[in-house]
């Protein structure tokens, strides 16, 4: 045991490596290998890294002249590019059955523009033939075991009111509508939902 804690004790005591033009160019880069990235994102999580290592003499403008300078370059690559971090989200989002809603809030939390939150949208919504918040909200309710899909509804096979509010509220939550929502959590067959 005192051996760990000797071990501990010597980390603790180690200085943080200084940050650097090549650190974080490096930093950026391993990072965007691993992860898909908003620009404004891709900012926080370099300046979280920043603020966690040893800035020594190094000043604030030397350190954002150094991240503008890297996210140039990674705008340059392809490597970071709001457009297409967008789309993607969007394509997977939707295929996990997420809401028109849900998506433009996630996406603006992590620092995408509206507007190009709502082209990803709409280009997905032209690929797509029909309407992708029903699609996305059949994907959810099959995901949740909602409606038609539930596994239980009681003797009779009829759903329990406490059952249906839960049920239309969690619909709520993801940001579906309140008629998409309805008429998943009354439809009794899976064929019903095809109908529409």
């Amino acid at each position: 045991m005192k051996q760990n804690s000797h071990k501990s004790e010597a980390k603790k005591e180690q200085k943080k490596r200084p940050v650097t033009r090549d650190y974080l160019f490096n930093a950026g880069a391993y990072y965007l290998q691993r992860y898909a990235s908003s620009e404004a994102n891709f900012r926080q999580v370099m300046t979280r890294k920043i603020y966690r290592h040893d800035q020594g003499d190094v000043t604030d403008e030397d350190v954002a002249s150094w991240l503008d300078e890297i996210c140039e370059k990674f705008r340059n690559v392809g490597a970071l590019d709001d457009n297409i971090y967008a789309e993607g989200r969007v394509l997977s989002m939707r295929r996990a059955g997420k809401s028109g809603s849900f998506i433009r809030n996630t996406l603006r939390a992590k620092g995408v523009d509206v507007d190009l939150v709502d082209s990803a949208l709409e280009k997905h919504e032209a690929i797509n033939i029909g309407d992708d918040d029903w699609t996305a909200a059949v994907t959810f309710a099959r995901r949740r075991a909602f409606g038609p899909y539930t596994r239980y509804r009681g003797e009779e096979h009829e759903m329990s009111l406490q059952l249906r509010n839960r049920q239309m509220s969690s619909f709520a939550r993801a940001g579906f509508s309140f008629g998409y929502a309805r008429k998943i959590v009354d439809a009794n067959t899976v064929e019903e939902l095809a109908q529409d």
